[in-house]
């Protein structure tokens, strides 16, 4: 299927995915739609699909996630579209994406506890 698509038409696929897949069964799974339990889900669906690996590093307030996979330039516009979808507009979260053929990934700060509570006054 992913042959006869374009990479924006691949995106857009991934971004239907990311609303009408991913986030209900994020909440289907773990009951509450967050980051925590997305990179749960995201980790479920790559050990058992088989299709990717995930990895989810923090160094501080800074997240990457990358998804490794060998299926091309238009599946990792999938997995772009996917994850921008539930990060911007579900999480809202802005994240910095990169992608190669074979991963992509996204990079974004969290704050801190001290700065969520400035921002809560």
């Amino acid at each position: 299927m992913m042959d006869t698509l374009t990479l924006d038409e691949a995106r857009s696929l991934g971004q239907w995915t990311g609303t009408d897949i991913l986030e209900p069964q994020t909440r289907y799974l773990q009951t509450e739609m967050n980051l925590e339990n997305v990179i749960r889900v995201v980790d479920l669906l790559g050990r058992y699909s088989g299709r990717f690996r995930f990895d989810h590093t923090v160094a501080g307030r800074k997240h990457i996630l990358t998804i490794h996979h060998d299926m091309g330039p238009k599946w990792s516009a999938f997995y772009e579209g996917a994850a921008s979808k539930v990060l911007r507009d579900i999480l809202h979260i802005d994240s910095a994406f990169s992608a190669t053929d074979e991963l992509c990934s996204f990079e974004f700060e969290l704050p801190g506890v001290d700065e969520r509570k400035a921002g809560s006054d």
